[in-house]
């Protein structure tokens, strides 16, 4: 039922994202502001909301052109991040050895293209992560991400065939099963309602869309 779920909430988003076309994962607890220019010149700007408890904090603004041109600000006014993004793409703020920093992550739109069969996680908790990535066919042991790193994987024979779910064996012996999916980006993250447990969430395609790119 889990995996079920999780299958239809990521439908939902993905077939929901005509209706904005920037999307930011913040995995911190701070609140960050954004303004865009719009392409009459004009400029709109918006909050990002802090990451709760949770999971990442998910924030979306419709730019209302193909490219969009965007600054991120801190609380304190300074400037984070200028990006310029074509639609659908999404972006995760996370701290780096104790910097804020935001990346290009993933995307959310599902166009025909020809989906990666790789993972790319992201540890978005404070402490290093160690788990072994389990498929059909083999166990790959010990793989470790620091907080703030990103790593990409084969994801070839995992279960439930197209889907390619993988299973995460963590260092403490808690297993997470078939949430990871083949061709999606992966963060990793604490949920306060599930204490002492890592939660896996498929937050976007590591392949763009057919006729996109930075």
């Amino acid at each position: 039922m889990k995996q079920i779920l999780a299958t239809c909430l990521m439908a939902g988003l993905l077939s929901g994202s005509a209706l904005a076309d920037i999307y930011i994962f913040n995995t911190t607890n701070d609140r960050f502001t954004y303004e865009m220019t719009l392409p009459n010149g004009d400029t709109k700007t918006g909050e990002i909301e802090a990451e709760r408890g949770y999971g990442p904090a998910q924030s979306d603004f419709s730019s209302g052109g193909q490219k969009t041109h965007f600054k991120v600000f801190q609380e304190d006014g300074s400037l984070l991040a200028e990006e310029t993004a074509t639609d659908y793409r999404t972006f995760i703020i996370c701290d780096k050895s104790g910097t804020m920093k935001m990346e290009r992550a993933s995307w959310y739109q599902d166009n025909g293209q020809t989906h990666k069969r790789v993972i790319e996680f992201f540890n978005a908790t404070d402490k290093p992560l160690t788990f072994d990535l389990i498929d059909e066919k083999e166990v790959r042991k010990g793989l470790t991400l620091q907080p703030g790193e990103r790593q990409t994987y084969e994801a070839k024979n995992g279960f439930n065939g197209s889907s390619g779910y993988h299973d995460l064996k963590f260092a403490d012996g808690y297993r997470s099963n078939k949430e990871a999916a083949a061709g999606y980006f992966v963060i990793l993250h604490t949920d306060t309602r599930y204490p002492g447990q890592i939660k896996v969430t498929n937050s976007g395609h590591v392949t763009p869309p057919r006729g996109k790119s930075d």
